[in-house]
């Protein structure tokens, strides 16, 4: 079955399905905001991408220069966490689907929907994933997402 919406010009069809899903995000998204992460988000400021391609830089070079390297620059990151957010059409990006798959097992997926202040390439009828992890796992995943199609928030 189809549903008619007028828009400014023209009556255009929504498919029952869209609007379920819609509906369905919007009931879920009020009950997700009761978990401590999502509310932890808007205390956190989203990372200037120079900054971002900064701290992948160093993660670059720290795993290159040998363990102790390594060692030092995930000692000073380990602890620091960020929240990643990405729509949700990107859980099937093949470049994150260990991450995926782990944040599943783990209980870690929120699906929110799509806000204006996102600025996600993307027509909002898709929700978007909240992940809390730590900074450098939410690096690697943040490099393996589209550039309009990622978000990361950071203390």
């Amino acid at each position: 079955m189809t549903i008619f919406k007028r828009n400014e010009l023209t009556w255009y069809p929504i498919p029952r399905r869209i609007l379920e899903e819609r509906e369905a995000l919007e009931r879920l998204q009020e009950t997700l905001y009761e978990e401590p992460h999502l509310r932890e988000a808007s205390l956190m400021i989203r990372m200037k991408e120079p900054t971002i391609q900064s701290l992948l830089t160093e993660m670059g070079h720290a795993s290159m220069g040998g363990a102790k390297t390594w060692d030092q620059w995930h000692a000073k990151h380990c602890w620091q966490e960020c929240i990643l957010e990405f729509p949700s059409g990107e859980l099937q990006n093949e470049g994150i689907a260990g991450f995926v798959q782990a944040w599943r097992m783990q209980g870690k997926v929120g699906i929110v929907l799509i806000e204006k202040g996102d600025r996600f390439s993307a027509n909002g009828l898709e929700g978007k994933v909240s992940v809390k992890v730590s900074l450098i796992v939410g690096l690697m995943a943040y490099r393996e997402l589209p550039e309009f199609r990622r978000a990361l928030y950071a203390l």
